[in-house]
């Protein structure tokens, strides 16, 4: 009660009301409606924030995996512009081609006479890409040289250099750079370091949620020639290659004579590094010779491919 001046000039007692239980009621549930709708917007905008960045990363590795393969196959076969590789000598010389790669020697990084090869869906025989650094994928290696020439007195010591013209060869360690076996008397002859790349696909050693997160690795040379493990792009999960041959494109089991090869077709599938928790991918995605693949979880995926010309 609250005593308040009458217009007599006496206090009189007035009653202030508050809500009623109804109106709190009311209010109550109008608050928690607003309040729902409010989580309810939040969460999508979460979620569409979410696929939104998993998309466009998604975008980003399958394009730059597609460029990183396409201008190392359009670029095998390159060594200086030398075509007459049986003839190409040097301290170091050639190595025998061969369906291997050995962790301890530079055998794999001279095999010049094949600067294509391919295994299908197998590392066997492949000693420096280990079980344990491996997935299942196609796995191809492509050999050249260097962009760019190397001069002479900038080469590294025990790195295998290519001395080229267009009918005369070398291969050397940088150490040799001088000895007369490496000599070629034309004073068009360039000096490159040789390059051997093998790509696959393996473990990146991170998890997302207890998943491990697949990578697109290369093998490539170190400054001694052996063949070293690279990361190239997390979340590529699959890889996949064929190759044409004549009219036909085959898997790398049915190419006896690598060669032949004309061009090669690119299937590089990507997922997200991790799952989303209110999405499902139903999709089915057909890579290679690998029956379709229908994954049911909750990564986000998209399948890049493309058509690489071999060099003539």
């Amino acid at each position: 009660m609250i005593s308040s001046l009458h217009s007599t000039g006496k206090f009189r007692q007035t009653q202030q009301q508050g809500y009623s239980l109804l109106e709190v009621l009311v209010a109550m549930t109008l608050s928690a409606i607003l309040l729902t709708g409010l989580v309810e917007l939040f969460i999508s905008s979460s979620k569409n924030s979410t696929a939104t960045t998993q998309l466009s990363r998604i975008q980003e590795t399958g394009r730059i995996a597609l460029q990183f393969l396409n201008a190392d196959i359009r670029r095998a076969g390159y060594f200086g512009g030398n075509v007459v590789h049986d003839d190409i000598g040097g301290t170091l010389g050639l190595a025998a081609s061969a369906g291997a790669c050995v962790a301890n020697t530079t055998n794999w990084a001279r095999m010049i006479n094949q600067p294509i090869f391919g295994l299908n869906d197998t590392n066997a025989g492949y000693a420096c890409v280990t079980n344990g650094e491996y997935l299942s994928s196609d796995i191809l290696t492509l050999r050249s040289v260097s962009s760019w020439p190397v001069a002479v007195g900038d080469m590294t010591a025990n790195r295998p250099y290519m001395r080229a013209t267009l009918v005369e060869g070398r291969v050397f360690k940088g150490t040799d750079e001088n000895d007369d076996s490496n000599e070629i008397i034309d004073s068009t002859a360039l000096n490159y370091a040789l390059s051997a790349h093998t790509y696959y696909i393996g473990p990146s050693g991170r998890s997302c949620r207890g998943a491990s997160i697949p990578s697109l690795w290369r093998k490539s040379i170190n400054d001694t020639g052996l063949p070293i493990s690279q990361e190239l792009l997390a979340g590529v999960e699959r890889l996949q290659f064929k190759y044409q041959v004549g009219n036909q494109y085959v898997d790398a089991d049915n190419v006896s004579d690598w060669s032949d090869v004309l061009a090669i077709e690119i299937s590089v599938l990507v997922r997200s590094e991790c799952p989303e928790s209110f999405f499902t991918n139903n999709r089915t995605f057909a890579m290679g010779d690998l029956a379709d693949y229908v994954p049911a979880d909750g990564y986000r995926r998209q399948l890049f491919t493309g058509v690489a010309a071999i060099r003539n």
